[in-house]
């Protein structure tokens, strides 16, 4: 299944032996690291790994196949670290971090204190500075030793489920260093993809699939929402790069291929309060109109689509707003930075009402600008 990924490999560690050394040590010797999943159980952090087994791969032994380069490991302990002080001389190779895409958090482990066990990861000058984090359905350890069916590792697969979905407007995909940014945050919240398994075309095997965003307060996981909401809450803060959405009109059914987004808030204050303006601004082209009368899109549709786009993004977004500010008291537009920046003397007093009155002013704006009747060439 992976015979792609071994022959790649092994005709690097012949062909390019002068660039398989990194920081002195050669790079056969090196357990290669794709995926994290984190998983905690009855005090137990279990730490699982994808990874590349160079040291099999270079061997050149005839009995090397695809899955003895890709390896699955699961070490125990009282904290990541503990449980990842024990890879060398489990493995007897070095472990290298540098090339993993994505941890996964289990879903139990997102619910307590995350800070905890990411703490290894932010302090190794070996973690890449972008790589992904994600929150898995049930069990971390699921996700990262699932058979994809793929003749690359299995983490690229999970890598670019995340950025394809966030490359269309699907779910966010978010950054280890900046989820925690926010996530030690005492005002804004963090947020990050839930990713579950579902079933291939080959019932041997799973696919992975994004199914909704969690939401952490204060290092934990408060509540999630489905693939419908992340949507909204991806309009309010301004995580949209290009998406795709069906309205229907009064002249028909058009499906607005979103080309740019733009989130702008406007923050001002009055005898009655803070007043927070949400205004969305978006560029579209029609890539598709279903009226039953075949002919050339004019103004009367443009407009109607017009209409129609800006009425169905405004019941999102309040939709999403309501659920995470009025409903979970989640700041993920970061209403309390704007407010120190613009009027740092209310700051405080806007901190200390911020989730019980200091919402109720916030108006949404959605415009919506036509470019073409047809999908610009991509």
């Amino acid at each position: 299944m992976k015979k792609i990924l071994l022959a790649l490999i092994f005709i690097s560690l012949i062909v390019l032996p002068s660039c398989m050394v990194i920081a002195g040590v050669d790079l056969s010797r090196k357990l290669i690291i794709e995926a994290i999943g984190i998983d905690k159980q009855d005090g137990i952090i279990a730490v699982s790994l994808q990874t590349l087994d160079t040291h099999s791969a270079g061997s050149g032994s005839d009995a090397s196949s695809g899955e003895d380069v890709v390896k699955i490991y699961v070490f125990t302990g009282k904290s990541v670290g503990e449980a990842l002080s024990q890879v060398q001389s489990t493995t007897g190779l070095m472990p290298l971090y540098s090339q993993a895409r994505v941890i996964v958090l289990g879903m139990e482990l997102a619910k307590e204190d995350i800070s905890e066990p990411l703490d290894f990861f932010l302090r190794e000058n070996n973690v890449r500075s972008d790589i992904l984090i994600a929150v898995a359905e049930n069990e971390a350890y699921k996700i990262v030793t699932a058979d994809l069916g793929s003749s690359m590792p299995d983490a690229v697969i999970i890598e670019d489920t995340l950025n394809y979905g966030s490359d269309n407007g699907f779910t966010p995909c978010v950054k280890l260093y900046n989820f925690m940014n926010y996530a030690l945050s005492k005002t804004d919240a963090a947020f990050c993809p839930i990713i579950g398994l579902e079933k291939s075309a080959d019932p041997e095997l799973k696919e992975p699939k994004v199914i909704g965003t969690a939401f952490f307060k204060h290092n934990a996981l408060s509540f999630t929402v489905d693939t419908e909401l992340t949507r909204g809450s991806m309009f309010l803060a301004d995580e949209i790069k290009k998406t795709s959405f069906t309205v229907e009109g009064n002249e028909g059914v058009y499906t607005l291929e979103v080309t740019s987004s733009n989130t702008r808030i406007d923050t001002d204050i009055n005898e009655n309060g803070f007043i927070f303006k949400i205004n969305v601004t978006l560029k579209c082209d029609i890539s598709e109109f279903l009226s039953g009368d075949f002919n050339q899109v004019g103004e009367k549709e443009t407009k109607d689509a017009e209409n129609a786009g800006k009425d169905h993004l405004t019941k999102l977004i309040t939709k999403s707003f309501d659920k995470i500010y009025t409903e979970n008291h989640a700041d993920i537009c970061r209403y309390y930075r704007r407010v120190l920046l613009k009027y740092p003397s209310s700051a405080n007093t806007f901190l200390e009402n911020m989730f019980i009155s200091g919402f109720v002013n916030t108006e949404i704006n959605v415009k919506i600008e036509i470019r073409r009747a047809g999908k610009e060439n991509s």
